[in-house]
């Protein structure tokens, strides 16, 4: 697993918004720009991609400056699970 750079732009964004992502490349982009569409200037977006094997990360890719990405190699939803 691996935790990309901290966003240029973060600063002390009051809002973290989690986006866990797996095979979602149909509608990951949308969802991010229901992120960018709220009212609320200061957030940070957090995209948990439990190993996809599709193209999400080239979805999420374009939207870098402003999300934390954790990644891993192989879907671990197991351990993440109450």
């Amino acid at each position: 697993m691996s935790v990309n750079r901290r966003p240029e732009n973060a600063g002390g964004a009051p809002i973290t918004v989690g986006l866990p992502i797996w095979n979602n490349e149909r509608t990951l982009e949308a969802a991010i720009q229901s992120v960018q569409a709220q009212t609320i200037p200061d957030w940070v977006l957090l995209v948990v991609n439990d190993g996809s094997r599709d193209d999400s990360p080239r979805s999420y890719g374009a939207f870098a400056t402003r999300a934390y990405v954790w990644s891993t190699t192989e879907s671990t939803a197991a351990w993440c699970t109450g």
